[in-house]
């Protein structure tokens, strides 16, 4: 009776040793893929972010540009009407 208790005892302790390995293992292969998973989404992040401000950069600058050609165009206007109307 002791002997068979013991074994069951023995043999718990190993089942429960190896699940705890399994699920370690485990744990630190998911631990890895989520690493990896945040490292590439921060660096595609980064990449669009990047592309994103360079849009918006060249936007504004067109912004600018076209605003500058209005008042050019306003000033052309106002020297036309001033020349046609004395």
């Amino acid at each position: 009776m002791k002997d068979t208790l013991k074994e069951d005892m023995e043999n718990m302790t190993r089942d429960f040793s190896k699940e705890l390995e399994d699920f370690s293992a485990e744990t630190i292969q998911k631990q890895q893929a989520i690493a990896s998973s945040v490292t590439t989404d921060f660096v595609k992040h980064q990449g669009e972010s990047f592309a994103l401000n360079k849009e918006i950069t060249k936007l504004f600058r067109d912004k600018l540009n076209l605003e500058a050609d209005l008042e050019n165009a306003m000033v052309k206007i106002r020297n036309l009407e001033d020349k046609l109307y004395g």
